[in-house]
């Protein structure tokens, strides 16, 4: 184990604690920032809030994001998660409002969106679909009523 405190550029300590391959840095006032898992070519990166909330969480291979991502909000609620290939968006994306329901889904492929996504209603019915192929927007748009109703077709 080995524990470092040095002068940041505010000229404050922040320290860091090393143990059993995994760093974490504590800011001034002794609270997680930071955790840092280094399992070979992969490393798990936990960042926290000022209150020592986990914000976000995802592995690094080769220092770009690999693999899943996800982003929290306050209450610990999940905001968002996504799949990266070598720091690429790379597969399907989520994003939820802060009470946990999903607000909006897609996928991608190569960095670019790619098939079909989608945007939900509070109460998960449908609010709006499009298409995508390699980041453009083909095919059509759909935008439907809070009540379902199919209120805007364009074919793209």
């Amino acid at each position: 184990m080995g524990i470092f405190d040095w002068l940041s550029g505010k000229k404050k300590v922040l320290r860091i604690e090393l143990e059993n391959n995994i760093e974490k840095g504590y800011d001034e006032s002794g609270v997680l920032r930071q955790s840092i898992q280094n399992n070979g070519d992969i490393k798990r990166i936990k960042q926290y809030n000022e209150n020592g909330v986990l914000i976000l969480e995802g592995d690094e291979k080769l220092e770009k994001k690999h693999g899943l991502w996800k982003i929290y909000y306050e209450n610990q609620k999940l905001k968002s998660e996504s799949y990266y290939l070598n720091g690429i968006d790379e597969g399907i994306y989520k994003e939820y409002n802060e009470s946990g329901k999903l607000t909006s889904e897609g996928s991608y492929k190569n960095g670019k969106l790619h098939g079909t996504s989608k945007g939900y209603y509070e109460d998960g019915s449908i609010y709006w679909e499009e298409n995508y192929i390699n980041g453009k927007r083909k095919g059509y748009w759909r935008e439907w009523d809070k009540n379902g109703k199919l209120v805007k077709e364009v074919n793209l």
